[in-house]
């Protein structure tokens, strides 16, 4: 199992949580029967505890502390959603959109190419936005909504001049960011097309 210190604590605290994830994928490999995990719960938190303890007074370390004690009593897997989900929930309030305002396209830079920067930086700044904020969904959530519109918004600002004067303005139903980069690498192509016929 790996344990987390000052150099792996990454932006935003999205690396205890890869940490947190490799952890518990450690445990269910070498306990693969769910009583067996039960039967050695409280030693199981003890580990998690101890690998979580470090860098002193990291998020996931308290949020972790605060469950525990609070139900003490509850299965391990239990325990380990209910951290997982709080502390995932804790990083989506703490997310700074304006931390993207200075994110833009390389000159020499191809659009498939930043759109793979651009997701990169993305899921370290909000491990779960794959999931939650890049395709269209059914949720109608006011703030998920609001964060696909401004992660958008931002995303079509950070693009080359040139492409974004030629790419269609989306509907608000279209907003979303893999419509939004499936439209920019496709109008680059026509951008291309269209100097070499000058």
């Amino acid at each position: 199992m790996e344990k987390l210190d000052e150099e792996n604590c990454g932006p935003n605290g999205t690396k205890p949580l890869s940490f947190f994830r490799t952890n518990i994928k450690v445990i269910k490999s070498v306990y693969l029967d769910v009583e067996e995990r039960e039967a050695i719960r409280e030693e199981l938190k003890n580990h998690f505890d101890t690998l979580l303890y470090h860098p002193v007074g990291n998020n996931l370390y308290c949020c972790f502390i605060k469950w525990r004690a609070v139900i003490s009593k509850c299965r391990f897997t239990f325990l380990i959603r209910i951290v997982k989900d709080a502390y995932e929930l804790r990083l989506r309030n703490n997310f700074d959109l304006h931390c993207m305002d200075d994110w833009k396209q390389k000159d020499d830079e191809p659009v498939r190419g930043y759109n793979r920067r651009y997701r990169q930086r993305l899921i370290e700044l909000y491990p779960d936005f794959m999931n939650k904020l890049y395709r269209m969904t059914n949720n109608r959530s006011d703030e998920a909504n609001f964060l696909r519109t401004e992660i958008v918004g931002n995303y079509i600002a950070s693009l080359k001049n040139e492409l974004v004067d030629i790419m269609p303005i989306f509907k608000r139903n279209e907003k979303s960011l893999e419509i939004v980069m499936e439209t920019a690498e496709y109008y680059e192509k026509e951008w291309a097309e269209r100097k070499k016929r000058r």
